[in-house]
């Protein structure tokens, strides 16, 4: 259980209050019914700058009120990149490492995720990726069988992940991906699992926003963030929304 978070074109107020608010939701973003408050068990930021990754840092500890947590969002204000995403970790597969620490980045692929996978040991690799996997989450295995399925067939492989998912236990497949030429965000919930229907969960905390700033800007993230000027939509559940870098242009489908 995570909060995950993307900004592409914003202006460096709005990318700067939005890095700031969303690393607040450690302390203070909604949590699952029972479940211990906040999401404090890792942070991750990442950047692309003209097609390419140019930032990743994270740290298996609370976002809120961390000076390396700031220090890395000053650092991305300044830079002005082309796409910046994060992600604040409530772990619920894997231990407290750095392993497990998100967003997963290899080559030019960068990918966070939101939800757990019971059983996804039942997703084969191939004996490359198993070589990569440094963690023990379900959450880099998923990003791994994903690059396989990319380098395979681009415009097919979500689609295909998603399948593998869905024939599994799960909680929610929320994710952000990019190659730094297209950002994917995609909102997967098992609507049919018990403790979600009977907490209420696909409303309440399964959510992913997309937020539309001025001319063209675009912010995504698990929660609204109070920023003027930004038009919060929310994508359905089984909704995923292709967002091109260079022209920010957005296209919305259910899978």
């Amino acid at each position: 259980m995570c909060r995950i978070f993307a900004a592409l074109g914003t202006d460096d107020a709005t990318l700067q209050s939005a890095l700031t608010q969303f690393g607040n939701l450690a302390e203070v973003g909604k949590v699952r019914l029972g479940s211990p408050p906040g999401h404090k068990d890792g942070w991750g930021l990442a950047s692309y700058t003209n097609g390419l990754p140019v930032l990743l840092d994270k740290e298996p500890a609370s976002a809120a009120k961390n000076p390396g947590f700031e220090a890395i969002a000053q650092k991305l204000v300044e830079a002005k990149p082309d796409l910046t995403m994060g992600h604040l970790r409530k772990a619920s597969v894997g231990s407290l490492a750095l392993e497990n620490t998100q967003p997963y980045s290899f080559e030019n692929l960068t990918f966070c995720h939101n939800g757990t996978i019971q059983n996804f040991e039942k997703i084969s690799l191939n004996s490359e990726s198993f070589k990569l996997r440094k963690g023990t989450s379900d959450s880099e295995w998923l990003f791994l069988r994903l690059r396989e399925l990319f380098l395979q067939n681009p415009s097919k492989s979500l689609e295909q992940l998603l399948k593998e998912v869905r024939g599994l236990d799960y909680s929610a497949f929320i994710i952000l991906f990019s190659n730094g030429k297209t950002l994917w965000a995609l909102r997967e919930v098992n609507e049919e699992e018990s403790s979600i229907k009977k907490e209420g969960a696909l409303d309440s905390y399964y959510t992913l926003f997309l937020g539309i700033v001025g001319k063209g800007a675009v912010l995504i993230c698990s929660e609204k963030l109070d920023l003027p000027g930004v038009i919060w939509t929310p994508l359905h559940n089984h909704e995923l929304a292709e967002i091109e870098l260079g022209t920010r242009t957005i296209s919305r489908s259910m899978v």
